[in-house]
Parts: C-alpha cells; sequence; structure tokens
C-alpha cells in the first residue's frame, strides 16, 4: 500500500492504524479489532500510564467531561470508542481511536484557544470539535456543519513538543492526518448558549496508550459554564458490606479532593470509616472518578445504616472537575446483613436421627450441623449453625393450695387423701415422644380466730361497712382461693367528738410576733388539739392582723432675721427639728421634719480706688454673706445714678460717706457704710535711680513714685539696656512697675545701667514725661 504525503514512519503508522481501525470495527469485536490493530502494525503498546479498561463514560460523546475553562489533566491512558461510534469519520480522515469526550457549555461569549500537552513527548494526541449546540449527543452527524475543527497532526519526529491546540495567529481549521510540524487551528468565536464537544484520540509514542495529557484554557475569553454540584446517587452493596461499599457519583470528581483517611464521610448511628479511594485514582491520588470506595475497620455489625458526607480534615468536600463541592446535606443508606447465625434446638431421644434443612443429626452436641444458602443479598452465601440439645425426661413440678371441704383432690385421675409435698406423681409421654414426669404439691387452707378492738372518732368503718355506735361484730376473712381463712371478733369503740373553737385577734404596726414567728403581713392561723383518743378537742382561731407602718414624710422650711419664733419657741441659730405623729392605731402616720434657718444678713462696700482724688473715676462695689441679695438704695443720691445696682461708679466731687441698702431673699436689711476721703491732686512724678530686686521688701521693682495714690495714668513706661534693647514695657496703667526681668523672656536682667522712658499724665490734663537712667543692683 502506497501511501502519499506522509512524514516518517510515524505516519505511516498512524495512517495505517486509521484504516486498519475502521476496516477491523465493520467485521470484529472490539476485543479481536485490538489484537488484529497490533498484528497487522506491529506496534508495541508500551504502557507509561494507568491504563483505563474500555467503554468508559467519558468514551462516549453523551458522556462527556464537563469542563469549565480552567486547566485540566488526565493521567490515564484510553483504549477503544467506548459503546458506540459517535465520529467514525471527520474532514481529517478518520475518526475515533482510543478517545475520550471533553464538553464546553458557553454562557458568555468571547473567543475559545487551549492547548494539549501530552506528559510523555512522544504521545500523539489528535482532537476534533464537534458543534453539538441544539445537538441530540447520541447523533452527532459528521461533515463541516458538525465537526468545525479537527488535528490529526502527526507527532513522529516530535515537534513542539507534541504540543496542539486552537490559537489566535492560525487561520488553519483542519490538519488531516500524517501531516507533520502543523500543531494549532484557527481559534472559535463563541457565542452565548453554544455547546462544543472536544473529542481526543489517545495514542502513545510506539501506537500504543498514552500517558495523558493536560489541557489549557489560557487566552480563551469566553466563560464557561460551571455545571452543577456533584452529589450521592447510590450505594453498591456487596457480600463484604460490612467491611466496604461503592458509591457511585453523579458526575467525575478530582481523586485529590477525596480524602485517603476517609473524613469526607460519617457513618450514622456509628462505626469508624478507615479509609476512602476512588475507582481508577492513582497511587499518587490524581486523576478523576465518579466511584469511591469506603472501607470501613472493624467491620460493621448487622443492622441500618446511613453514610453522610460532610467536609473532610482536607477542608472540603468532593470538588468536581470544575472545583464545585458536594453540596451537604446528602446522604445515602445501606443495611449490614448478619450472614452468619447459630440456632439452637432441643429434642427427645425418640426424635433421633433429627432432619435440620435436609441435614440428617445422629447425635446431639454444638456446631452439629452447617447449612449453606445464597442470601437475598446480591448472591451472597449465608451460614446457619445448629446446636442441638437432646434431654432424656422432661419434669415439672405443680403447686395447689384447696379449702378442707375440698378434700379428697382428684388431679389428673389420681385421688389424693392427704395433703403434703409429692402428694402425687404424675408420668406421661407428651407429643414429641419424651417421658415427662410431673409432681404434685398441695396445702390445705385452714381457718384462724383473732380478737381484736377498732375505736375511732364519731364512727368507726369495717370493710365498707359504718358504725356511729360502740358494740361487738363478727366477721369472716376469705381467702383469693375461696376459702375461709380467719375468724375475726371485733370491739367496736366509737368515740364522742365535740370539739370546741377558741377565735383570738392579735394585731400590730409593720409586724405581729406571735408564738416566736415574726409575720409581716395579715393572716389566720388554725389549730387543732386532740384528746387522749385522738379525737379533735379544741380549734384555735388566730386572726393576725398587720397594719402598715410606713409614715408619710414632709419636709419644712422655717427662716426668719436674726430670730425664728416656731410653735411658741425662739431660735437663734440654726436647727432642725423631727416629730412623729402616729394614728389611732398607734402606728406612725406622719413624720414631721423642721428646718429652722436663722439668718444674720450683713452687707460690706468697698472703693477702687481706695485712696481717691477729687474728680477721679471711683467704683463702689457691694458684698454680702448671702447670695441673691439685691440692693434698694445708695447714698448720698447725687454720686449714683443706678440706686439698684449691685456696683456704681462716680466722678467723686468731694469726701463723703457713702451708704449702701440691701435686701436678703428672705426680706433681711442691712446697710452698708463707707467714707470716701477725696484728696488734692499734686501732678509730681518722682523716678528712682537705682534698685535691687533680690525679694527683700526694700526697691525690689523700678517704677514711678506719686504723691496721690490715684488720679493718674501712666501712658507708656519703656526701660532699655546700653545696646538699646527693649527690657521692659507697659502703657495705659496705674501699676507700671520693673522686677528686673525682661518682660518677654523668664530671664533675670543683669546687674547694669539701663535707660528709661516714661510718659504720664494727671487727671486735670497736666502731662510729663521723663528721661533718665536707673543702677539695677544684684
Amino acid at each position: 500500500m502506497c501511501l502519499q504525503g506522509q512524514a516518517g514512519i510515524g505516519g505511516y503508522t498512524k495512517r495505517i492504524r486509521n484504516y486498519v481501525n475502521a476496516f477491523i470495527g465493520k467485521i470484529m469485536s472490539r476485543f479481536f479489532k485490538t489484537w488484529m490493530l497490533v498484528l497487522l502494525v506491529s506496534i508495541p503498546a508500551a504502557l507509561y500510564a494507568q491504563l483505563l479498561p474500555p467503554d468508559r463514560p467519558e468514551q462516549d460523546a453523551c458522556g462527556a467531561l464537563s469542563l469549565c475553562g480552567n486547566s485540566f489533566t488526565t493521567p490515564y491512558g484510553y483504549q477503544g470508542i467506548g459503546n458506540k461510534s459517535d465520529l467514525p469519520n471527520t474532514p481529517c480522515a478518520s475518526g475515533e481511536a482510543n478517545s475520550m469526550w471533553l464538553k464546553l457549555k458557553v454562557t458568555a461569549p468571547g473567543i475559545i484557544v487551549f492547548t494539549i500537552t501530552p506528559a510523555v513527548v512522544t504521545d500523539d494526541y489528535d482532537f476534533a470539535i464537534v458543534n453539538a449546540t441544539n445537538q441530540d449527543c447520541n447523533n452527532l452527524g459528521t461533515g463541516p456543519l458538525s465537526v468545525i475543527r479537527c488535528n490529526f497532526n502527526n507527532n513522529s519526529p516530535v515537534t513542539n513538543n507534541g504540543v496542539v491546540g486552537l490559537n489566535l495567529t492560525s487561520n488553519a481549521l483542519t490538519v488531516t492526518s500524517g501531516a507533520n510540524n502543523q500543531h494549532f487551528l484557527r481559534r472559535i468565536d463563541a457565542s452565548a448558549g453554544d455547546t462544543y464537544l472536544i473529542m481526543i484520540n489517545n495514542f502513545g509514542g510506539a501506537g500504543g496508550p498514552s500517558s495523558g495529557f493536560t489541557i489549557d484554557f489560557t487566552g480563551s475569553t469566553a466563560t464557561f459554564d460551571n455545571g452543577p454540584s456533584p452529589r450521592l446517587v447510590s450505594l453498591t452493596q456487596t457480600c463484604n458490606t460490612k467491611n466496604e461499599v461503592l458509591i457511585q457519583l453523579s458526575e467525575e470528581v478530582k481523586c485529590n479532593s477525596i480524602a485517603p483517611n476517609g473524613s469526607d464521610f460519617m457513618l450514622v448511628p456509628g462505626g469508624t470509616i478507615a479509609g476512602a479511594s476512588g475507582i481508577n485514582c492513582n497511587a499518587s491520588n490524581q486523576g478523576y472518578t465518579d466511584k469511591i470506595r469506603v472501607t470501613f475497620s472493624p467491620a460493621l455489625a448487622p443492622g441500618n445504616y446511613r453514610l453522610r458526607a460532610k467536609t473532610g480534615t482536607d477542608g472540603n468536600t468532593l470538588l468536581d472537575l470544575c472545583n464545585n463541592q458536594l453540596a451537604l446535606p446528602d446522604s445515602l443508606t445501606f443495611r449490614v446483613y448478619n450472614l452468619d447465625t447459630t440456632v439452637t434446638r432441643t429434642i427427645c431421644p425418640a426424635q433421633l436421627p433429627y432432619t435440620w434443612n435436609g441435614i440428617v443429626v445422629t447425635a446431639g452436641g454444638n456446631n452439629v450441623a452447617q447449612f449453606h444458602k445464597t442470601s437475598v443479598i446480591g448472591g451472597c452465601d449465608s451460614l446457619t449453625r445448629l446446636n442441638l440439645v437432646v434431654t432424656n425426661v422432661i419434669t415439672a413440678t405443680v403447686n395447689r393450695r384447696i379449702c378442707p371441704f375440698q378434700m379428697p383432690y382428684t388431679w389428673n385421675g389420681i385421688v389424693v387423701t392427704t395433703p403434703g409435698p409429692a402428694a402425687a406423681v404424675y408420668n406421661t409421654v407428651n407429643a414429641a415422644g419424651c417421658d415427662s414426669v410431673a409432681t404434685l404439691n398441695l396445702s390445705v387452707q385452714v381457718a384462724a380466730n383473732q380478737s381484736l378492738t377498732m375505736s375511732g372518732c364519731g364512727k368507726v368503718v369495717i370493710r365498707g361497712n359504718t358504725y356511729t355506735q360502740s358494740q361487738i361484730v363478727k366477721d369472716t376473712i376469705v381467702s383469693s382461693i375461696g376459702c375461709d381463712s380467719l375468724y375475726r371478733t371485733i370491739n367496736v369503740v366509737v368515740h364522742p367528738v365535740n370539739p370546741t373553737t377558741i377565735v383570738k385577734d392579735t394585731a400590730g404596726c409593720g409586724k405581729v410576733v406571735f408564738n416566736g414567728v415574726t409575720y409581716t403581713q395579715s393572716i389566720t392561723l388554725r389549730d387543732t388539739v386532740s384528746n387522749q383518743f385522738g379525737c379533735d378537742s379544741i380549734y384555735h382561731i388566730v386572726h393576725i392582723i398587720v397594719y402598715p407602718n410606713e409614715p408619710a414624710r414632709v419636709t419644712n422650711n422655717v427662716g426668719d432675721c436674726d430670730v425664728v419664733s416656731f410653735e411658741g419657741n425662739k431660735y437663734l441659730n440654726d436647727t432642725t427639728l423631727v416629730d412623729t405623729f402616729r394614728n389611732w392605731l398607734g402606728c406612725d402616720s406622719l413624720v414631721r421634719t423642721t428646718v429652722i434657718y436663722v439668718e444674720r444678713f450683713k452687707m460690706k462696700i468697698t472703693a477702687d480706688p481706695p485712696q481717691p482724688v477729687k474728680g477721679d473715676y471711683v467704683l463702689f462695689t457691694t458684698e454680702a454673706n448671702v447670695s441673691g441679695y439685691r440692693v434698694n438704695a445708695w447714698f448720698p443720691p447725687d454720686f449714683f445714678n443706678n440706686q439698684f445696682a449691685l456696683s456704681n461708679s462716680t466722678l467723686l466731687p468731694r469726701s463723703d460717706t457713702v451708704k449702701v441698702v440691701g435686701q436678703s431673699p428672705l426680706g433681711c436689711v442691712d446697710t452698708a457704710i463707707l467714707y470716701i476721703k477725696a484728696d488734692s491732686l499734686i501732678p509730681v512724678v518722682i523716678m528712682p535711680n537705682a534698685f535691687s530686686p533680690n525679694g527683700d521688701g526694700l526697691n525690689d521693682v523700678f517704677e514711678p513714685k506719686f504723691v496721690n495714690k490715684s488720679g493718674y495714668v501712666v501712658k507708656f513706661f519703656r526701660v532699655f539696656n546700653r545696646w538699646g534693647q527693649l527690657v521692659y514695657k507697659a502703657e495705659g496703667t496705674r501699676r507700671a512697675a520693673w522686677d528686673g526681668y525682661y518682660y518677654n523672656k523668664d530671664q533675670k536682667a543683669d546687674a547694669d545701667t539701663y535707660y528709661y522712658i516714661v510718659s504720664v499724665e494727671f487727671i486735670d490734663g497736666t502731662k510729663e514725661t521723663i528721661k533718665g537712667d536707673v543702677v539695677l543692683l544684684r
């Protein structure tokens, strides 16, 4: 056979494989087809990875693994084409061979690109993409309307490390079988709602199974459907269910999301899970599976169980290929059957040999026979063991008690004339053919005599009969078997009942103490005193009455000037009086508190300046020992315009006596008096020539000296050092004095000669400015 366009032995091998595969698929079984493929092509099937068994669900289009655009890796090698040939041919030549299917469902539009990177660079991966939008996965069809991309590039010799896929630069839609170094096809411009199926053929470097690959969608802008979360579907029970169960999932989950210690599951009502593993997961826990085996150790006891899914110690539940977690809660139920049981049978010697479940047993003992049977659980064998007990004689004892009139007594045809133990023995053979012996113990009930006295208060009741008078009563007691067992002679004594009632009232304020008990609320006490016969003799009734003792409280304030008269008494000092008033019951009803306040209202008046000159402004200020006082008048009235002010200023015309009349809030009145002398103004300023600020009280400050204490204003006062720096200043004040410190620093001025200028203005308009020097002594 001559094949055009093949490059190297790899291309030849791949082309031959495709033709042979198509031919054999029409005439032979899949097993024989694989065998013939190896013979005809003569390619060794080197197993580089885990080879999955044929007919996996994902080998058919309807069982395609759903991806969501992330990176997906399979460590498996596939063989065959699944249960049906979904894609028998493509525009690139043949169709499926050692194939598996992937599915993408687009939710947001964009481009789709990907790379398929083999785990072993010599592996050869072909792929075809089917636009399955609105198509039946069981009937995909062929041709350009169905297969929109296919690449059957030959990877022998190895180029681009065997990587194939879709990219943004290629414009090719197909690469036919046998072509070399044509790794990429044009991207797919996908719309929302599109569905794409990717068929990937797996070929190893020598034509056998491959070693797995990674498909990576990096660079794609389309968004893919994540699909539903996985769930538990069913649980397969086996003959070994006490040791393990097999769980069927709704979709493939990642092997590395299965916690090997089984912590993704728990047993209810109890049991220890030893581990969990995915079917077809490799030793490194790589790959994916839709079946999980859960093992138990120790083995589970027979009973009903629920296997619940939970978050494992690996921090997650089971994860599907899109990392969707199995939704909780989710669980499956199963039952562990008892397949090994033991039964015990008791027989008579006459029943030997004994037939049990078709087995003939000739002697008694433990485990004398074993019965094997196929159980209802998947054809599992069950085992039942027989313990056989052979009893020679069956014995029994019968106890009877009769009345004297029943003698002689007949029992099982035997007439008994004398009671006692073993009064009769009865021998017989039971239905099983065993000898049985019954022994009769017979006793006769004999009546006894009794005399007694029964008494009561007002009446005596004997066995339902009421007696209100004393008398003798005859009575017979009958036993449970109907025999007279006791003859009684009863002396009935009825004591008269005529109690006396005594009523007493006791009351108190707030509480009552009665018989050592304190009562804070009113209550009625009842007490009964019995006589020597135990009959009621005296009824004591005590009414305890507790009156309220929470008096009302009022407070009065009584005040006056200098002396307070209250209820006939005079008070010269502050005091507090407390009086308690009681009601007719003698309980406190009112507590009155009277606060006596004696007010001694005193006022005084001060002048600023205290030694003014005529024509000077003087501020008169009042103060008192009581707050809230007011002023009623100022004297002499020609000095003051505001007669009701607490303070007044005036231009002093002369010396005079100032009086202020004030009144406290209580109405007390006082007059403050101050004689104010108005000196004559002498407009003279004297400046010292030295001072010593040493704190001795003598010449500690440098200041202008005046004859009068007021009547002037220092307009400004400045002091400079010998370098012309200002060391002190004052303006517009009566008090201008330099203490030897720099005015704007916390720093002493050095002992030295300083220079000053001072300007003074007197109230008569006289102005004087003086310049000079002063010596600061330290």
